[in-house]
């Protein structure tokens, strides 16, 4: 009861804290807004360690912040909310550790033309993954969001682009194989001027070109910051990097704002794609958004593909990309440049015409799956360029 009539006494003050506002702060004859947000953690039988507890005021504080400012919250150990911004803090010390030791890791999911063509050159997204001391895998979206809330993203971000970079560099035999390589940029990693700078330098001096450089915002970020990533992505086009605006559809102002970000594709919502088969209304949205992006001269990628029943409606739709669980999992980066290049190939093949990625993943996805004849081992595959059929050998 005493903690009750304690936490009423708090609550009752807490306008005033709204009272702050109205005050006049002035910094180098600049006007600054002055608020005040109040996280309280009662010390009573459920109060554990003193680190704990300021722990826990301190997320009871963000979300005091996060509802609005200039208010109180009391953390609850019954509280969803907060205990999600608890499970959030602990990975921040995780993230750390794991940048320390070297366990970020980069994946990569290939993203194949809707209508192939033959000598297609390698085109892929590079996903990042954090591999815990005990070699399991954390899920993306649990540390993903951790970082960009607490400002470690562009951390994360500069790991990835220079592994990356990194192993091209180490591996140049593989740069004529790749026609693209698209990695994600947080929405924070577009403010960070010292990431900026470093991204710059990076791609200056890759022996990957920035022409096979697509960096890739969800649409969400880039409109939030409209202005730098205006900026930032003028800058990259300079280079002569591609610039790819992801989750698109998922905002509220999306053809509005498309006109005045400078992007070369757009990658459909994969929540539109994944029942385009069944469901007309997504069926007329993503043909919306193929023909917007088509009219402004921007190529698109569907994402989510998972069956052929999709990707064929795709194709009635004209959409230029595909990149899903039909084509390939996501898997090691070294190993997805690896399977599709000619220089895994035997000798005897090196004098051949380049083979197309798209028959590679597909003939390695079918042998992974034991859907091919028992007797028949992946050792390499080609078309026959008078009849188009895909031979593979016999091993």
């Amino acid at each position: 009861m005493l903690q009750l009539q304690r936490a009423g006494g708090i609550k009752a003050r807490s306008p005033n804290l709204g009272s702050l506002s109205g005050l006049d702060f002035y910094w180098n004859n600049a006007r600054l807004a002055l608020g005040c947000s109040v996280g309280v953690r009662m010390l009573d039988h459920t109060a554990g360690s003193p680190q704990q507890v300021h722990a826990q005021a301190d997320t009871a504080c963000y979300a005091a912040k996060h509802d609005g400012r200039s208010r109180v919250h009391f953390y609850r150990p019954e509280d969803q909310e907060l205990r999600r911004h608890e499970r959030e803090m602990a990975f921040v010390n995780k993230i750390h550790q794991a940048l320390a030791e070297d366990r970020i890791e980069v994946y990569a999911q290939p993203i194949v033309r809707v209508s192939p063509t033959l000598g297609e050159k390698l085109y892929f997204e590079v996903l990042v993954r954090m591999r815990e001391r005990t070699g399991e895998y954390v899920a993306p979206g649990q540390f993903i969001s951790a970082a960009e809330r607490y400002n470690m993203a562009h951390l994360i971000d500069k790991r990835v682009i220079e592994k990356t970079l990194g192993w091209f560099a180490a591996n140049p035999k593989y740069v004529d194989d790749i026609a693209m390589v698209s990695v994600n940029l947080s929405g924070r990693s577009m403010s960070d001027q010292g990431f900026i700078q470093f991204l710059i330098e990076a791609l200056r001096l890759s022996i990957l070109p920035s022409d096979r450089v697509c960096l890739e915002i969800t649409e969400t970020a880039a409109i939030g910051n409209l202005t730098d990533a205006i900026d930032l992505f003028t800058q990259l086009k300079k280079l002569g990097c591609t610039i790819a605006l992801d989750d698109f559809g998922s905002g509220l102002s999306s053809f509005g704002y498309l006109k005045r970000l400078p992007v070369d594709i757009i990658k459909i919502d994969g929540q539109f794609v994944r029942d385009i088969a069944e469901d007309e209304t997504d069926f007329v949205m993503v043909r919306a958004i193929h023909e917007l992006a088509t009219q402004m001269g921007k190529k698109t990628v569907a994402e989510f593909v998972e069956n052929d029943a999709i990707l064929q409606r795709l194709k009635t739709l004209g959409v230029d990309y595909a990149q899903g669980y039909h084509f390939s999992i996501p898997k090691p980066m070294d190993q997805l440049v690896m399977e599709t290049s000619i220089h895994t190939l035997p000798k005897a093949l090196t004098g051949a015409k380049r083979c197309s990625a798209l028959p590679l993943l597909a003939f390695s996805q079918a042998c992974s799956r034991r859907t091919m004849p028992l007797g028949f081992i992946w050792g390499y595959t080609r078309r026959d360029y008078r009849s188009g059929e895909l031979r593979c050998r016999l091993l």
